[in-house]
């Protein structure tokens, strides 16, 4: 009876030995926090939505069927929501020199000393039906 119950100890022991221990101490992953400011501005003379991102500007030349939205809190919004996605998407390309000389001069001042792209929808392709014959 005696050697059973050493056994049945020493087995005890032995699983509790190979039981994992999870650390005392907490460990905190330190996130740093990211911040960046946009400032957007109307040109109603060009009718070019400007947004000023960092070292970057950003113009929208907006078409006009949705100029109007620039007339009210939402659509502003919307537009400006649209412009930093299609940022976001990478569809811009860097202004040449002559296309900068023909910025108004609000739109200028704002962009002086930044790198300045145009921002444009991609375009999609759609591809008609085509009938397919049998040759023979």
């Amino acid at each position: 009876m005696f050697c059973v119950l050493a056994l049945a100890f020493c087995l005890v022991g032995q699983i509790c030995g190979m039981t994992t221990v999870s650390p005392t101490g907490h460990h905190h992953v330190h996130e740093s926090n990211e911040f960046d400011q946009g400032l957007f501005y109307y040109d109603a003379r060009s009718h070019q939505m400007v947004l000023k991102l960092g070292g970057k500007c950003y113009i929208e030349r907006l078409k006009g069927s949705v100029r109007p939205q620039v007339h009210t809190t939402d659509g502003l919004m919307k537009l400006e929501g649209n412009l930093m996605y299609l940022v976001a998407k990478g569809t811009h390309t860097q202004m040449s020199h002559d296309d900068l000389n023909d910025l108004s001069v609000h739109v200028e001042h704002m962009c002086s000393g930044l790198d300045v792209f145009t921002v444009a929808h991609p375009h999609h392709h759609t591809t008609m039906p085509t009938t397919m014959g049998v040759i023979g």
